[in-house]
């Protein structure tokens, strides 16, 4: 079997945004059969951790699940999930990239970050979140919640680049030393982090979100309760 290099697709080295990909023809591996699969189950948890060695296209994997979530069945033409019964209905997405936010200067630097993000992230849908901006904890509970009543449909949450803030904040001086120190600090637990999400709202308990659950005990960094 003969193969001519010449009609090869482009192959991008820096794109990540499923959209650009089937936009501008780039080469894609069809990985649309995981997303149906994830889209499509029935079983409980309702929170998806995916963890996957770097290099692997964890983050153009999240951007086409955002893509499906919102309802852009016109990108999925040529790939599995266009042809499948997935039905496309389009739900309220909230989608952080943890890069973007600061944690290098200290707690407040990156609590002050994190709610900015948020805002920004969550601006498209016009939301009166601004008066329960007291912590970043609370205002992207009050931005999920106000979310699900403006649209009356579950809102799908998420996370990439989960350990960012972690892995480049553990190995800077200034976190030692003041009340934000990873040193005796905690993660919340998994039962803690699954009793936050049960105040959050949501119909039918389906918000599909890939997030880093970690026990206290495995674990030392940021306390971000």
């Amino acid at each position: 079997m003969s193969y001519n290099i010449d009609e090869m697709k482009t192959i991008s080295t820096s794109a990540s945004a499923f959209e650009s990909f089937i936009r501008k023809d780039f080469l894609l591996i069809d990985k649309s059969e995981y997303a149906y699969s994830l889209l499509t189950a029935k079983d409980e948890p309702v929170f998806r951790f995916m963890a996957r060695p770097r290099r692997f296209g964890k983050t153009l994997f999240v951007s086409m699940l955002e893509a499906a979530l919102e309802g852009r069945r016109e990108l999925f033409d040529e790939l599995y999930l266009g042809k499948s019964d997935y039905d496309f209905q389009p739900y309220p997405v909230i989608h952080l990239d943890m890069s973007h936010v600061t944690a290098t200067e200290g707690i407040e630097t990156f609590k002050s970050s994190l709610t900015d993000y948020i805002k920004d992230r969550v601006k498209k849908y016009d939301l009166p979140i601004e008066r329960y901006a007291y912590s970043p904890a609370e205002l992207f509970n009050a931005a999920i919640n106000e979310l699900a009543e403006k649209t009356g449909e579950d809102v799908c949450v998420l996370i990439d680049e989960y350990d960012t803030i972690l892995t480049r904040s553990l190995t800077k001086q200034g976190w030692r030393g003041d009340k934000g120190s990873y040193k005796g600090a905690q993660f919340k637990t998994e039962a803690e982090l699954r009793q936050d999400s049960s105040s959050i709202h949501h119909r039918d308990n389906k918000i599909l979100q890939p997030i880093d659950i970690q026990r206290a005990e495995q674990s030392e960094g940021l306390n971000i309760r």
